[in-house]
C-alpha cells in the first residue's frame, strides 16, 4: 500500500489565494462558528491544528510552551510566511491591538442562562433569606450559579 507522506496530504488540503497570499485550508475545520474555525488535519491518529502542522513542515519544531500565531488574521490560513511563534500573551496582545477583542457580558453571552432582571431578583430574594436550593429551582439553574450571582463571582455588580 502506498501511503502518502504528511507533506503530500497537507498540500492537497489548501489552495493559495492570489491576492492576499494566504493558503486557505479546505479540509476539516474546528470551531464553534465557521469564522472562528481553524483547519485540522489528522496526524498519527489525532486531529491537529493545520497551521501548527504547517509551521513544523516548513519551519521546524514549535518550542515547548509557545503557540503558532497568524500575522494575517485569517484563521484558515496555513501559509508559513503568514505565521509566527509567540506566547499566549502575544496572542492576547495581538488580538487587542487589532481590535478583535469584543467581550460579551451578562445576558449578551451566548452561554448566559439568566437575564439582568433575574439576577437582581436573585439578589433581592437572597437578601430576604431565601436559600440557594429554592432559588435554583425557581430560576432553573444549579445552586452554584445562584451562589456565584450572590457573591458577584459571576454577574458582577456595576460600580
Amino acid at each position: 500500500m502506498n501511503r502518502k507522506t504528511l507533506l503530500n496530504r497537507f498540500e492537497e488540503k489548501f489552495i493559495p489565494e492570489p491576492n492576499s497570499g494566504c493558503w486557505l485550508w479546505l479540509a476539516s475545520m474546528a470551531g464553534k462558528k465557521e469564522e472562528d474555525s481553524y483547519g485540522r488535519i489528522r496526524v498519527n491518529g489525532s486531529l491537529v491544528d493545520a497551521h501548527r502542522v504547517s509551521w513544523e513542515l516548513y519551519k521546524g519544531p514549535i518550542p515547548k510552551g509557545l503557540w503558532v500565531l497568524h500575522k494575517c488574521d485569517v484563521r484558515c490560513c496555513v501559509n508559513p510566511e503568514h505565521l509566527y511563534i509567540g506566547t499566549p500573551q502575544n496572542n492576547v496582545d495581538d488580538r487587542e491591538n487589532r481590535g478583535r477583542h469584543n467581550p460579551l457580558f451578562g445576558e449578551n453571552c451566548s452561554w448566559s442562562k439568566l437575564s439582568y432582571e433575574q439576577v437582581e431578583q436573585i439578589r433581592k430574594l437572597g437578601e430576604q433569606g431565601i436559600g440557594l436550593k429554592k432559588l435554583s429551582k425557581l430560576f432553573g439553574v444549579c445552586p452554584q450559579t445562584i451562589q456565584n450571582v450572590r457573591n458577584s463571582a459571576s454577574w458582577q455588580r456595576s460600580i
